[in-house]
């Protein structure tokens, strides 16, 4: 078919996208790209939460270690010891920890706990670990 202007015909719009398919892939870009900053941002607290979480289990640690060297005191009646944190804390804000021991029926075997209570990207983290320590000379 010809039309006056001697060329071949062209369809209106085939030439490429209309304005309403670039609108369109413009809002589902803004909502991939939204989610993927979204995801980012929960991506980095967890880690940072991760990171406090180890560094309250490695001072849990270093209080069992000095348990069971002698450098903390196995006494069940002075109630659970508040100690400062043994390592410095860069992600765990505001580490306490705190040793309850009780004695066991059998002589020298003492149960020990350790908490650890922490923050670590807005949120509460605790670690916890109970032992049996056996120190025949704690209780003289």
């Amino acid at each position: 078919m010809r039309h006056s202007g001697g060329g071949p015909r062209r369809r209106r719009g085939a030439a490429g996208f209309s304005l309403i398919e670039t609108l369109v892939a413009l809002a589902v870009l803004a909502v991939v790209l939204l989610t993927g900053v979204g995801l980012l941002a929960n991506h980095r607290r967890a880690l940072e939460r991760l990171a406090a979480g180890r560094e309250a289990t490695a001072a849990v640690g270093a209080v069992l270690e000095g348990v069971r060297a002698g450098a903390v005191a196995l006494d069940p009646d002075a109630g659970p010891a508040v100690l400062p944190p043994p390592v410095a804390g860069v992600r765990a804000q505001g580490l306490r920890l705190s040793v309850e021991t009780r004695e066991t029926g059998a002589p020298g075997l003492w149960e020990v706990e350790v908490r650890a209570v922490y923050l670590a990207a807005g949120a509460p983290g605790r670690r916890s670990v109970e032992t049996m320590v056996w120190r025949p000379d704690a209780g003289e």
